[in-house]
């Protein structure tokens, strides 16, 4: 589980390869845009994130199978995704957001919990039902840990 501290920090980032060009001294003012081909794809470089959560294998394969950090499989860009989903606000996701509490990967779930627990402060009746059922049948302790403190953030006032 990605500790909480580093969350918020991530902002919207779901991948970083380009963090350190952009961030490094050397590169300060310089243009990159010599080669229209070597340009990026903004469908590639910000994609949707909702559907990032329940991609298929065989769909990221032929979506971001061609780009450098895809080698590393789609479970730290949904985990990322979810993060990110809650440090915009994205509320349209909570039901997607919500399907990812039954994921087969313990970081995906208490991953989930977290971002529900960020969203659904102003209508929390159904990601709190839904974080209850995973309290009643989850095993890992990371997990219930995150969802225990969800459900604290969606009930405290």
């Amino acid at each position: 589980m990605m500790p909480e501290e580093y969350r918020k920090k991530m902002r919207n980032v779901i991948y970083g390869c380009d963090i350190c060009q952009l961030v490094c001294p050397y590169n300060k003012g310089k243009d990159f845009h010599f080669h229209e081909e070597m340009e990026p794809k903004i469908e590639e470089v910000y994609p949707k994130l909702a559907p990032l959560l329940t991609i298929s294998n065989k769909e990221f394969k032929q979506q971001f199978g061609h780009l450098a950090g895809s080698w590393r499989g789609k479970k730290p860009l949904q985990r990322n995704a979810l993060i990110a989903l809650a440090n915009l606000g994205g509320r349209e996701a909570i039901p997607q957001i919500i399907l990812c509490l039954n994921d087969q990967r313990p970081v995906i779930r208490g991953t989930a919990a977290w971002s529900l627990g960020q969203l659904a402060k102003r209508e929390p009746e159904q990601s709190l039902e839904a974080l209850n059922y995973l309290l009643s049948v989850e095993t890992e302790e990371e997990v219930i840990e995150e969802a225990q403190k969800a459900i604290h953030l969606l009930t405290s006032k």
